[in-house]
């Protein structure tokens, strides 16, 4: 077997799948001992500004993200095609786009470093060390959009096993920095800045060093910038910059929370955030390793092996979504107890309103690389931007009212009227397909996570869940039951026999 086949391979999606199950574990681990050290450290009116910082500085990432989405698409096309020479000039070309941009983005991150107390609310006497924290998160947002550049490489081949090897040294490294400094020094958070920089500097590091490994074909070259390749990449690009504002629109919680509701509120919900952040890092996991092998489809004219991927990924990612969600939902109330203390209680119902709906809403990716095969972004860039704006403006009206439901109500209803309403028909119509034919799946999906949700509340209302091994014994006991009826119900005779060939796959090689 060629490597061009043998990345594209069922073990190669074995190894997808389990290293991004093992990053996405480490990762989640991170955040559930991470939120209270800092919450703990450094208070909750502190800790809000840690994910304001962090989603103020990817609205700047909105140009250079959607040029780099575009530009994955054409490099793995390409490569699937066998152009090589064309993939130069693509990569080239869009290396020097994102360098001008980058330096554009800089004027923006001095104003925003320069102006953040007059932008924000902040604590009397904390105004240098957020700024500080904003000079350390924009740092880390400029180096991981040179990284973008790079990290085409393990997407071309497929190879996200080994970009999570990266991931999870710099996850480490940040860990590190972090301790370090408060060990050091009194706690500050402007040290969680300089951690964020470092952890994202490995991660430019890691990603290079792949890249020359992976794809030795590419080269840096500056004589291959086309004007022909920059308005290939704008062209399609422009279509995703639109997206990208809607998708920006959607993650304005922690701003509107910051001008409107008050500091500790702010901070006890910025903790909750936490939660749908893991969660889309698990959807991702699953349904980023499906994109390559629809490029590639794409680039062989075979429609009918993208459905059949679109279908496999949904159900996968949405029966394993339901398990997490529905077991959050369901056991709210013990778990932000003993997580996060007896004030979070009254967070419980929250959380359950926040989480429920992205058992279907974060079913995204897949569709999203289909329309990016097809080259179909403009409905849904132009859709996604309404409802992004809608989102806003709804999160602006009800938060004064109805305090943080209401900023939660804005994005549950928003979100749930664009991806899996709005998306998923638009997808199969642009396919020529029924236009229920994924809506019926992401159906069964909430059907499932409604169910673990409703065993999961009724344990919770007869055993007394007051530590974390009572919440995992829970857990895991309904767990076990889940899996058993998901493959015995929710698997066709078919996907039960691609799982097994996956799992024989991964033992053959051992």
């Amino acid at each position: 077997m060629d490597n061009s086949k043998r990345n594209f391979s069922l073990l190669q999606t074995a190894k997808n799948i389990l290293a991004n199950i093992t990053f996405v574990v480490v990762d989640i681990l991170f955040s559930l001992w991470y939120t209270p050290f800092l919450i703990r450290k450094l208070g909750s009116e502190l800790f809000g500004f840690i994910p304001l910082a962090n989603s103020v500085t990817n609205y700047f990432s909105i140009v250079t993200q959607s040029l780099n989405i575009s530009v994955g698409r054409h490099i793995t096309v390409e490569l699937a095609r066998g152009k090589t020479r064309r993939a130069n000039q693509v990569f080239n070309t869009n290396l020097i786009a994102s360098l001008l941009l980058i330096s554009a983005a800089i004027p923006l991150g001095v104003i925003l470093v320069a102006f953040a107390p007059l932008f924000f609310k902040i604590p009397l006497g904390h105004e240098r060390d957020i700024q500080l924290l904003f000079v350390g998160v924009v740092t880390a947002f400029l180096l991981v959009t040179f990284r973008i550049n790079f990290s085409v490489a393990t997407f071309a081949r497929n190879r996200f096993d080994l970009r999570n090897v990266s991931s999870l040294g710099a996850r480490v490294i940040q860990i590190l920095v972090i301790l370090g400094l408060f060990s050091l020094d009194r706690p500050n958070i402007f040290y969680v800045g300089i951690g964020a920089a470092c952890a994202a500097l490995f991660n430019l590091a890691g990603d290079y060093f792949l890249w020359r490994l992976l794809l030795p074909e590419l080269k840096v070259y500056w004589n291959d910038f086309r004007k022909r390749d920059l308005k290939l990449i704008f062209n399609s690009g422009a279509l995703t910059f639109i997206y990208q504002i809607g998708f920006m629109l959607f993650n304005v919680e922690m701003l509107v929370a910051n001008r409107i509701l008050d500091l500790h509120l702010v901070g006890m919900y910025a903790a909750l955030i936490t939660i749908p952040k893991n969660l889309r890092i698990i959807s991702s996991a699953i349904g980023g390793v499906w994109g390559p092998s629809i490029l590639a489809k794409y680039g062989q004219d075979d429609h009918q092996g993208i459905d059949s991927i679109l279908l496999g990924s949904v159900k996968l990612i949405g029966l394993t979504l339901a398990l997490p969600i529905g077991l959050i939902c369901g056991l709210a109330l013990p778990f932000l107890t003993v997580w996060l203390g007896p004030d979070f209680r009254e967070m419980s119902w929250i959380l359950a309103v926040m989480v429920f709906p992205l058992s279907t809403n974060l079913i995204v990716e897949p569709f999203f690389n289909i329309n990016i095969s097809l080259n179909k972004l403009k409905i849904p860039a132009l859709v996604t931007f309404g409802l992004g704006l809608l989102n806003l403006l709804l999160a602006v009206f009800l938060a004064p009212r109805y305090g943080v439901i209401g900023i939660v109500a804005a994005g549950v209803l928003t979100l749930t009227l664009n991806y899996s309403i709005f998306i998923p028909i638009y997808t199969a119509m642009t396919m020529n397909l029924p236009w229920w034919r994924y809506v019926q799946r992401l159906g069964g999906v909430s059907l499932a996570t409604l169910g673990v949700t409703v065993t999961s509340y009724l344990l919770s209302d007869v055993v007394s869940l007051t530590s974390y091994f009572r919440l995992i014994a829970a857990g895991g006991s309904i767990s076990l039951i889940y899996l058993t009826s998901a493959y015995f119900l929710g698997l066709s005779n078919v996907e039960k026999e691609l799982l097994k060939n996956f799992f024989a796959s991964i033992y053959a090689r051992k």
